[in-house]
């Protein structure tokens, strides 16, 4: 038989575990949407993003993935550094600004 004092253990239990996962899926999406801004900002489709936090194991390949190979967002900035120095355009890094003039003595 369950005495009353079982029941309010149980209840407890089923309550504090429904709110337990309240914060556990709110945290797992905010931490998913996250991971798809990086990817997008990466060059990448956000949905790689997603599935990085939502699959562990595809989440372990996917870092793999940015951490090893060249993201497309690179790959379109040294399309468009070669392009400029192709056509004689001076690159905005390689640029030095001038030096500052000598100070004025000051024993005149």
């Amino acid at each position: 038989m369950t005495t009353a004092d079982d029941t309010s253990v149980v209840d407890k239990i089923t309550t504090a575990l429904g709110a337990t996962w309240i914060w556990v899926t709110l945290a797992a999406l905010l931490y998913a949407a996250l991971a798809m801004l990086i990817a997008r900002r990466a060059g990448y489709s956000h949905w790689l993003g997603a599935l990085a936090v939502l699959v562990p194991v595809l989440g372990t390949l996917i870092v793999l993935l940015f951490a090893l190979f060249k993201w497309p967002v690179a790959k379109q900035r040294d399309a468009a550094f070669d392009l400029l120095s192709k056509n004689g355009i001076p690159l905005p890094i390689k640029q030095v600004a001038p030096a500052d003039p000598p100070a004025p003595d000051a024993k005149k």
